[in-house]
């Protein structure tokens, strides 16, 4: 599997159980982690439709 981003907070939270799934099957994933600083910048921005984390894109379809 290739292609794989997790985008959460730069903090153990909800994306953890993601993050240990993926390094449990050895999948080469991103980790890409916001700030809580820059958060309301990048909530304002639109890129999260849901304006909700963590975000999961597999091969361009994100999830979250």
């Amino acid at each position: 599997m290739s292609g794989v981003r997790v985008t959460y907070f730069n903090l153990y939270g909800r994306a953890e159980f993601i993050r240990a799934m993926l390094e449990s099957r050895s999948v080469n994933y991103t980790n890409e982690e916001i700030t809580q600083e820059d958060w309301p910048a990048i909530k304002a921005s639109g890129r999260f439709p849901f304006n909700s984390m963590p975000e999961v894109e597999i091969n361009g379809v994100k999830m979250n």
